[in-house]
C-alpha cells in the first residue's frame, strides 16, 4: 500500500467513525510530512474515548467548577469571605489534579496576598520556604499559618461587641438578619444558650409574637432560628402580596447594627423636630411692607421733631 491509498485509507476510517479526530489529524500529519510509515489504526474499543458512541473525553479543570478567589488586600473585614473561597478553590483543584505538590499549593495561595500588610507577610514567608533546606509546608501547617496572623483575638470581641447590638431593621428581610446573626455568633464564638436569648431580642417585635402565638419550637437556638425564619417570611409574603412587591422593595432595608426597630436616622429626627417647631408656632403670613418710611423720609426735619413734653414749649 502506497502513500496515497494509506492516506485514502485514513479517510475512509475517520468517515466511518473508527477514528477519532485527534488521531486522524495525527496520523494524515505523520504520513504527509513520511516521517512515520502509515499503518491502519485499529478502531477503539466500545465505551473508550474516541470510539463511536462514547461521550467524548473532557478535562475537567477546577476553574469551570468554582470562580477565581481572587486577591486578598489585608482587610480584617473581607478576610473571612475570601479565606472560605480560597480553602474551597485550593481543594478543588487538588481533587482535579491541579495542585499536588506543597509547593505549588504554598505557591498558589501566597502569590495572591497583596498590600502593604498581606502582602509583606506573604513575601516573607516565600523568602523563607524557598531557601536552602527548608521543606515546603503542609496544606494544613499553611492554613494554621495564616488563621493565626489574619484572624487575631480582637475580631472575636468586635463580633462579640456587634452582636450585642444586632437588631433586626423595620424593613429589613427576615434571611438577611439571620444570615448576619449566624455570622457574627460564629466568629464571636457565643454558645447557643446565649444567641437565643440574643436572637429572641434582636428580631423584630411583630415576628417573636406570632412564634410565641403558634406555639413554634423555640427551646433551643436552632429551633427559634427556623421558627423565625418561616414566620418572618410568611409575614414579608403577605406584606408583598397586599402592599405589591414594586412598593415592598422600593422602601429598602435599614441598617441592622445597633438600629432598634421605630428609631429614625438623625435626618429624620431633625426633620421632625423642624416640623413641630412650625406647627407650634403657626401659620406664618408673609410681612407686609408699609410706606412709613416713605412717610418720615419726606417731612421736613422740624416736623418730624418732636417735644418730649407736648404740654410745655421752650422759649423762645
Amino acid at each position: 500500500m502506497d502513500q496515497q491509498d494509506a492516506i485514502q485509507n485514513l479517510f475512509l476510517q475517520f468517515a466511518q467513525g473508527q477514528l477519532d479526530l485527534q488521531n486522524a489529524i495525527q496520523a494524515l500529519a505523520n504520513a504527509q510530512q513520511g516521517l512515520l510509515p502509515v499503518t491502519p489504526v485499529a478502531p477503539a474499543p466500545p465505551g473508550a474515548p474516541g470510539a463511536p458512541g462514547a461521550p467524548p473525553a473532557t478535562h475537567r479543570s477546577a476553574r469551570k467548577i468554582v470562580a477565581e478567589p481572587g486577591n486578598y488586600d489585608g482587610s480584617p473585614q473581607s478576610f473571612r469571605v475570601w479565606w472560605s473561597k480560597m480553602k474551597l478553590w485550593v481543594l478543588m483543584n487538588q481533587r482535579a489534579g491541579v495542585l499536588v505538590r506543597n509547593s505549588e499549593i504554598m505557591a498558589a495561595v501566597l502569590s495572591r496576598f497583596e498590600g502593604p500588610k498581606a502582602g509583606r507577610w506573604a513575601q516573607a514567608k516565600l523568602d523563607y520556604y524557598m531557601g536552602p533546606g527548608i521543606d515546603y509546608p503542609t496544606w494544613d501547617e499553611l492554613q494554621a499559618e495564616i488563621t493565626g496572623y489574619f484572624v487575631p483575638g480582637n475580631n472575636a470581641d468586635w463580633a462579640r461587641s456587634q452582636l450585642l447590638k444586632l437588631r433586626q431593621g423595620p424593613r429589613q428581610r427576615v434571611d438577611e438578619f439571620l444570615a448576619a446573626f449566624e455570622s457574627l455568633k460564629v466568629e464571636s464564638g457565643c454558645p447557643d444558650a446565649y444567641a437565643r436569648d440574643l436572637l429572641e431580642r434582636g428580631v423584630q417585635r411583630q415576628v417573636l409574637q406570632q412564634v410565641y402565638l403558634l406555639g413554634k419550637d423555640r427551646a433551643t437556638y436552632p429551633e427559634l432560628a427556623a421558627s423565625v425564619r418561616t414566620v418572618g417570611r410568611a409575614q414579608e409574603l403577605f406584606l408583598i402580596n397586599t402592599q405589591g412587591s414594586a412598593r415592598y422593595y422600593q422602601q429598602g432595608t435599614s441598617s441592622s447594627y445597633g438600629v432598634t426597630p421605630g428609631a429614625g436616622a438623625p435626618m429624620d429626627i431633625g426633620a421632625a423636630q423642624q416640623q413641630n417647631q412650625q406647627r407650634s408656632k403657626g401659620l406664618q403670613l408673609p410681612r407686609v411692607r408699609t410706606h412709613r418710611s416713605r412717610v418720615f423720609s419726606t417731612a421736613s426735619p422740624a416736623s418730624r421733631a418732636t417735644p418730649a413734653n407736648p404740654g410745655c414749649t421752650a422759649p423762645t
